[in-house]
């Protein structure tokens, strides 16, 4: 989850902590194929969308809430 593959980290960690604070949700709490796919779904909408639409595309389609 460390490894950027070209995608700007700060981006990442600011759609976590979005997910924290504004939906509630702790990534680090799901089992490591579901923060996998979270990550992958930021990277993918990195410099397309907004945090808060990044953050609520994981918590919608990616996160089991």
């Amino acid at each position: 989850m460390e490894e950027s593959f070209g995608v700007d980290i700060e981006f990442k960690e600011k759609v976590v902590q979005y997910l924290k604070e504004e939906w509630m949700v702790d990534v680090e709490d799901y089992p490591q194929k579901i923060r996998d796919r979270a990550v992958c779904t930021i990277y993918m909408m990195c410099g397309k969308c907004s945090v808060p639409q990044t953050a609520g595309t994981v918590a919608m389609e990616v996160l089991p809430i």
